[in-house]
């Protein structure tokens, strides 16, 4: 009966998006279609600064389309638990979003010009109850052999619906940056308010400093704060609501299909973001060179999602950033989780073969910190969530191995296409290093560490 009904609600939903963002206004304008992304969002998402729980909003996706002409729509789902009760009861609940609306320039930036200005209103509707997820996430957690989260649904998963109704508003200052042919530096004051009558009720303010070189090439850090007001009362709402309000960061990114979102609470250490594609945008443009790439790579035994920035400084030799996160779950009474990153900064060097260019050797040395954050549940049967460790150690690595495909020969949107292949060893100062907590052992680690990593690179002029 529940999934029966949940299945015409969704695809009254679906149907609903459909009519919204394919309107006869921005089916006109499909050949300007500049955004066409699917994301999926996790609280494992952490970049390494906050912590992962498991939690609260903790799984999810998203699609969103947008035209040249200004006409955007959205659609998100997400579960959201507290098992980590704190003052309200244990529960869960699933939530939909999607709304439609279109962005008005009401100032234009020109060659005599510098600001922007952009009014986003939009309409839509939100759905939170019983929608199914509890049997998607048990479903990945059975796969990943991790426990079952088995929770019982507010209000027994009986469904609200309420309308949505939101304005952004955006003034954006862009000035050339002198060291790239074709990028701008952006600065970006935005604030959004969303009301959802009988539902919940957020504002938002914050400030964004960017780079972009075109709409398929572009990244922004922000630093804002949150407030929400929640108005169903549901004890779950109330727990997700408090532990996404007050101070935040943030993080957008896009590199050709690559798409990167990611939000840090601060009051409450709490995180969530996702990957995804993005097949909108310019398609006609080509690969000249590589003055930026981006390796996304599975770095092993420890750290296993990484991040690589690199800045071309010679056709064989750049300056790089690179940020690699874990998680591993030490105790599942407490909630007790060991989160683990490595933040490195170094140099990058390519031998390049004028009569192999398939194939390119490098080799790379880093330098910086690993940081060891242990959270779990205090004393008390109303306990939170709190911090019990937080040690940063230094370490380095060197590594060395071949990039495949660097030359343009697999490319889209402007985006060249390959693959990374490294091994090497990681140093890491275990001198004071605490080894368990509360009688629970931590992650292992040792001084000298063999690594390898696979990862995908995608490089781009700027």
């Amino acid at each position: 009966m529940w999934a029966a009904r949940v299945g015409n609600w969704l695809g009254r939903l679906f149907c609903l998006i459909l009519a919204l963002g394919c309107s006869p206004v921005p089916l006109a304008a499909v050949s300007s279609l500049s955004n066409l992304s699917f994301i999926v969002k996790n609280d494992s998402t952490t970049l390494g600064v906050s912590e992962n729980p498991d939690d609260l909003r903790s799984y999810g996706g998203g699609f969103s389309l947008s035209y040249s002409n200004g006409w955007f729509a959205n659609a998100q789902i997400t579960g959201l638990t507290n098992r980590s009760a704190g003052p309200f009861a244990e529960g869960r609940y699933d939530e939909f979003e999607v709304f439609s609306g279109q962005a008005f320039k009401v100032l234009e930036c020109s060659p005599t010009n510098a600001f922007s200005l952009t009014f986003e209103p939009s309409v839509g509707m939100v759905v939170s109850g019983y929608l199914g997820l509890e049997a998607v996430q048990n479903f990945w957690h059975n796969v990943i052999v991790v426990p079952l989260v088995e929770l019982r649904y507010d209000a027994d998963g009986v469904l609200l619906f309420a309308p949505r109704f939101s304005l952004t508003g955006s003034l954006l200052y862009s000035e050339r940056a002198p060291w790239f042919d074709s990028t701008d530096i952006l600065f970006r004051l935005k604030g959004t308010g969303v009301f959802a009558p009988g539902y919940e009720g957020i504002t938002t303010g914050s400030m964004e400093i960017g780079q972009q070189t075109t709409e398929m090439k572009y990244l922004f850090i922000g630093f804002g704060y949150s407030h929400r007001e929640v108005f169903d009362e549901r004890p779950t709402h109330l727990a997700v609501s408090g532990s996404e309000e007050g101070l935040m960061a943030s993080f957008d990114a896009r590199f050709g299909l690559l798409v990167m979102t990611y939000k840090w609470y601060l009051n409450s250490s709490h995180g969530f973001g996702g990957l995804g594609i993005d097949i909108g945008g310019n398609l006609t443009e080509r690969w000249t060179e590589n003055d930026l790439i981006m390796t996304l790579s599975i770095r092993l035994p420890y750290e296993k999602l990484q991040t690589n920035i690199r800045y071309m400084l010679k056709p064989d030799f750049s300056i790089f950033a690179s940020n690699s996160y874990t998680m591993k779950l030490l105790s599942y009474d407490r909630q007790l989780r060991e989160n683990l990153s490595t933040w490195f900064v170094g140099f990058d060097y390519e031998f390049n073969n004028a009569n192999n260019s398939l194939i390119t050797p490098f080799v790379s040395i880093g330098a910086g910190f690993k940081r060891f954050l242990v959270v779990g549940l205090g004393d008390g049967p109303d306990a939170e969530r709190e911090v019990l460790y937080d040690g940063f150690r230094f370490s380095s690595e060197l590594s060395g191995g071949v990039r495949f495909l660097q030359q343009g020969e697999i490319q889209w949107g402007g985006i060249s296409y390959g693959i990374e292949l490294a091994a090497g060893v990681a140093y890491l100062d275990t001198n004071g290093l605490v080894e368990e907590l509360g009688g629970v052992p931590l992650e292992e680690r040792k001084k000298w560490q063999p690594m390898v990593r696979v990862g995908l690179t995608m490089g781009g002029g700027l």
